[in-house]
């Protein structure tokens, strides 16, 4: 827990089906390419904590792990969370993850991905809404994708649009979500500041799994 991973220097980094232990966190430092001196900033990264379910997935762990970025990482502006928050995007499950946040590390606001755990059951879209103002304070959330800025830095959330948690369309990015994303780039690109983009589920043909003849069935508009 409470691991470094160094600085950072690519202009892009994809969360992309970040598989850390529940109750664990990474810290990660953003520094200017070629500068010497102390990192302009520092955020940490969790997710998959799946709010009830039992046995490794737990409330305890999750509680444990925003108490050691409070602990370790007092300095961190913000935390990411990469999807999966809830085990069945149930109101008692999001309840939990914003009270704790709340409890445990008010000041530091933490912008949350959509999860497969976290689509299914009525209202579901409209539950991770409000949980994902809450929790980072940005009241323009209004869908499952969104973006903001952080001392200069670019941060980009993507996320399936299907009703389903399985099947053919579990990951489903309409047209509209991929012409939002392309235009977030190229704004973004033309600050040559660093962007971090942010997703649950792999996009198409990016990593081993969602290769061509891997029988991934992910639906990325125009990339598949």
């Amino acid at each position: 827990m409470g691991r470094r991973l160094g600085r950072i220097l690519a202009a892009v980094l994809m969360c992309s089906v970040l598989l850390l232990p529940c109750g664990s966190l990474v810290s990660l430092e953003a520094k200017a390419e070629g500068a010497e001196e102390e990192p302009v900033y520092m955020f940490n990264v969790i997710g998959d904590m799946q709010l009830g379910m039992s046995n490794a997935y737990s409330e305890e762990n999750y509680k444990r792990a925003l108490e050691n970025i409070k602990s370790l990482s007092p300095e961190s502006q913000l935390i990411l969370s990469v999807g999966d928050q809830t085990n069945h995007s149930r109101e008692s499950q999001y309840l939990a993850l914003d009270t704790y946040k709340e409890q445990i590390v008010p000041d530091i606001p933490m912008y949350i991905a959509i999860g497969n755990h976290d689509r299914g059951g009525s209202d579901w879209k409209n539950r991770f809404i409000e949980s994902a103002k809450k929790n980072s304070g940005l009241d323009t959330i209004d869908n499952v994708y969104y973006s903001f800025q952080k001392n200069g830095s670019y941060f980009i959330f993507l996320g399936s649009e299907a009703d389903n948690r399985d099947g053919l369309n579990d990951v489903f990015i309409s047209e509209e979500q991929f012409n939002w994303f392309k235009g977030q780039m190229e704004e973004a690109g033309k600050t040559g500041k660093p962007i971090f983009v942010v997703i649950h589920e792999p996009l198409y043909n990016t990593v081993s799994g969602s290769l061509p003849g891997q029988n991934w069935q992910g639906l990325f508009f125009g990339l598949k």
